[in-house]
């Protein structure tokens, strides 16, 4: 386990790649990675997990070009803050994601708040969860599913005052037993929205 303080800390490009890593902060508003002071044209993303059975949580990330990247198969994506990701205008290649899922499987995005450029971006990745997150304010999109990812499950998140709120090229579940989503944009009926 890497148990990091309270603090604000600026840094760039950090990448787990060995098996079964935990990366639990003290608290997730007040413990901050933050990208800006490391160097402001880099392309990297602040976190990159090359590896698999890993646990993130309790971070905010923030002011980078790219949040974080998974390679990786059964990680766990919780309790984080992606805020001001791709705010920056640099000259990277591929456009900018506060979290992006590469050719994996099985990972779990759970009860994080997102507010970036654009949200998450899911590419030949399967199986993987998304629930009880915040997309608020984004400006370009939400959350992209791209070809190749497929019986991927997204259900119980918010989907708030985004330009786009999300766009799927794939099949997968927009649903969970009674859980749907919450967009702010629907015309029909309404429910309560829910508070992570």
């Amino acid at each position: 386990i890497i148990y990091i303080y309270s603090g604000i800390y600026y840094e760039d490009n950090l990448t787990v790649d060995k098996d079964k890593i935990t990366i639990l902060g003290e608290d997730k508003n007040n413990t901050i990675i933050d990208g800006s002071g490391y160097d402001n044209n880099s392309c990297f993303s602040v976190i990159n997990i090359n590896s698999n059975n890993s646990l993130l949580s309790r971070l905010t990330i923030k002011n980078a070009e790219k949040g974080i990247r998974i390679f990786g198969n059964n990680n766990i994506i919780d309790n984080i803050v992606l805020t001001d990701i791709g705010s920056n205008l640099t000259n990277c290649s591929e456009m900018s994601y506060a979290l992006s899922i590469f050719n994996s499987y099985n990972n779990t995005i759970k009860i994080c708040s997102i507010n970036s450029s654009n949200g998450i971006i899911l590419n030949n990745s399967n199986g993987i969860s998304i629930h009880k997150n915040n997309f608020t304010n984004n400006r370009y999109i939400a959350l992209k599913i791209e070809g190749g990812s497929n019986n991927n499950l997204i259900y119980n998140n918010n989907f708030i005052n985004n330009s786009q709120d999300a766009y799927d090229e794939s099949i997968n579940l927009w649903y969970h037993e009674e859980y749907g989503n919450y967009w702010d944009n629907w015309v029909g009926v309404k429910f309560a929205l829910p508070v992570f």
